[in-house]
């Protein structure tokens, strides 16, 4: 039995080392092409796999809005997707993220403190939410919209009696409008975002009104009026995914049409 064994692993290897030399001489010829890159291949899996072959602002253009109002409706209503965003906030900012003065004066550094926690529950602009609220609010923003801008708003000295006369205001990222493009004072505008002309950002061009809002109030702009607000006034926190990427994509993007596909398995 052990020799019947051993003749025929003989026998295979010989037909395994005949193939092996029949395929190094091919190659060798060159009649059998070395390997490329499989990802770059169009045929089996790949035939229908076609990628996008625009600048950092083509793909973030042409899916913002949708996709930002699919990631919104997801966290609405698909459990999983609610609790992975408020996981990843809560990681992130957890109760809020508190400042500590270290100017190295002890006096000084008290004081400090002391006007911080006078000045943080009324630091934002039309809310009570306080600074520490922005901060989770700002994060679930850049979470399901992709982005967030929070713009600086100076107040007078007899409206914040004892405090900065300075507040912060949450604007959501539909008040800049993907589809702007053009040329503006500065330079070149892309989704809504104006450029100068070594690349640095000088304005975002904001909607005066909501484009969903529901209410029309006479005297108000148009939703479709902008205004240019200089970049010194605006931070704008969104994930940088590619070089020249101006606008962001909700942290949520990948995860989408398999969290639908199986709230639709669940719902059959």
């Amino acid at each position: 039995m052990a020799e019947k064994f051993s003749d025929r692993a003989r026998a295979s290897w010989a037909v395994f080392r005949g193939r092996a030399k029949a395929i190094g001489r091919k190659q060798r010829s060159g009649s059998i092409k070395k390997r490329g890159i499989d990802a770059a291949k169009t045929t089996g899996p790949n035939r229908l796999w076609s990628g996008s072959k625009g600048d950092a602002n083509f793909d973030v253009a042409a899916g913002l809005v949708k996709t930002r109002a699919r990631s919104r409706d997801a966290y609405l209503n698909f459990p999983y997707i609610r609790q992975m965003v408020d996981r990843w906030v809560d990681g992130l900012v957890g109760n809020g993220l508190r400042p500590t003065p270290m100017s190295g004066d002890p006096k000084w550094d008290d004081r400090a403190w002391e006007l911080w926690q006078k000045w943080e529950p009324v630091a934002v602009a039309g809310s009570d939410m306080g600074f520490y609220g922005a901060e989770r609010l700002s994060m679930l923003h850049v979470a399901n919209d992709g982005e967030i801008l929070i713009r600086f708003r100076s107040r007078r000295f007899d409206d914040m009696p004892g405090l900065p006369p300075f507040k912060i205001q949450l604007v959501e990222p539909d008040l800049l409008p993907v589809g702007k493009n053009g040329t503006g004072r500065y330079g070149q505008i892309i989704c809504g975002v104006e450029l100068d002309g070594i690349g640095e950002v000088a304005a975002y061009h904001m909607l005066r009104r909501h484009p969903g809002a529901t209410y029309q109030t006479a005297g108000f702009a148009s939703s479709a009026d902008t205004a240019a607000v200089p970049a010194a006034e605006i931070v704008h926190i969104y994930d940088t995914l590619r070089a020249g990427q101006v606008r962001g994509l909700p942290l949520t993007v990948p995860a989408l049409l398999t969290a639908k596909q199986f709230h639709e398995m669940l719902d059959a």
